[in-house]
């Protein structure tokens, strides 16, 4: 967590989908489409 606090990596978000849209979140990840982080945003 210091090196992010620090500024030091950046991760990579392939995707984000809303709290109504989960179930597609899941599914991008089980289809392996997923090329970094994957947020769900509440």
């Amino acid at each position: 967590m210091g090196l992010y606090a620090a500024g030091k990596i950046k991760p990579h978000i392939s995707e984000r989908f809303s709290l109504a849209r989960g179930a597609d979140a899941i599914g991008h990840l089980a289809a392996r489409k997923a090329m970094g982080k994957v947020v769900v945003a509440i």
